[in-house]
């Protein structure tokens, strides 16, 4: 193998020692993220924005009549993508309300973001309306178990 393309996602691995000897010893390494790399790491390095499609899901959600967001992930790296969602909503006439950024907290070793999601989520609705009528989440496996959550466990939900 000639060559490695790390994704946006990989920012914990750049941290591990022996993840960085093997990204070493290719002759190339492409780092695709929205955070550059570490300083002392030798790697070629490829901006990838996400944040215009949190605004573009504002837009979105706007457009279809939606008014009282929220979002479901990770804090703090979630915090630029929700500044930019909720920004995006607000200048649409959204409300945003308190409690809108749904932090499912750092998953461990042991525990998946897909049960530490359902495991947020039914702490902080089960038995209670879901005040909400659109959920921005940020990653595919959060959604799978919002969506899960919302259509069986969560009374007057959005799905």
């Amino acid at each position: 193998m000639d060559g490695v393309v790390l994704p946006h996602n990989s920012g914990g691995l750049l941290r591990e020692g022996s993840i960085l000897r093997q990204i070493d010893a290719f002759p190339a390494a492409l780092l695709v993220s929205a955070l550059p790399p570490p300083a002392d790491l030798k790697i070629d390095y490829l901006f990838h924005d996400r944040l215009p499609a949190y605004v573009e899901a504002a837009d979105h959600l706007a457009r279809s009549g939606r008014r009282r967001p929220a979002m479901v992930g990770e804090w703090p790296s979630t915090q630029q993508k929700a500044a930019a969602f909720f920004g995006r909503g607000a200048q649409h006439g959204m409300q945003i309300q308190p409690g809108a950024e749904i932090d499912i907290g750092a998953a461990s070793k042991t525990e998946s973001i897909a049960s530490r999601c359902r495991e947020t989520l039914e702490k902080r609705f089960n038995g209670r309306d879901f005040p909400f009528d659109a959920l921005m989440c940020t990653s595919d496996e959060m959604a799978v178990v919002a969506i899960d959550y919302l259509r069986d466990d969560a009374p007057g939900s959005i799905a």
